[in-house]
């Protein structure tokens, strides 16, 4: 499991790759829900979570290379693609740039994400998308690729 979540070597299959995958939702939202009762939704909360969220970047950009590796593609600039518009994302939420007070009669007082937060977030779903028939969805290449052996 180290290897799978660590190393940026070599090819992985679908099926490790929704390993990973399982592993590391699993992990944020355990870490979400015991930093959600003990710090609350204020900024020390959010930053704490973008902290976690950044931890979990390793991880998920070494499985996402290995799958890319399987698929014969390079990783750049997919990995910036499938990575860049969640992050940003994550950062203007923890810091809450770019929302705006609830008008009155929505709820009560609070904050909530403006247009371009908004528009970041409909692109962050669409590349999302894309990376999982990417990744989780389409079959890697059946023999031998520049990266190395097919998985086994």
């Amino acid at each position: 499991m180290r290897e799978l979540l660590t190393s940026f070597d070599g090819r992985i299959a679908r099926g490790q790759f929704w390993l990973g995958v399982l592993v590391l939702v699993i992990a944020a939202i355990v870490i979400a829900i015991i930093v959600g009762i003990v710090l609350g939704d204020n900024l020390f909360g959010r930053i704490v979570m973008l902290l976690v969220s950044l931890a979990l970047l390793y991880p998920a950009i070494a499985l996402t290379v290995k799958r890319l590796a399987d698929r014969d593609k390079p990783p750049m600039p997919r990995v910036a693609i499938f990575f860049l518009p969640g992050l940003l994302l994550s950062v203007l939420d923890a810091f809450q740039i770019g929302y705006r007070a609830m008008p009155p009669g929505m709820g009560g007082p609070g904050m909530m994400p403006g247009n371009f937060v908004l528009a970041l977030g409909l692109i962050s779903m669409i590349v999302t998308i894309w990376a999982v028939i990417e990744l989780g969805l389409l079959k890697g290449d059946a023999g031998a690729n520049r990266y190395g052996p097919a998985p086994g």
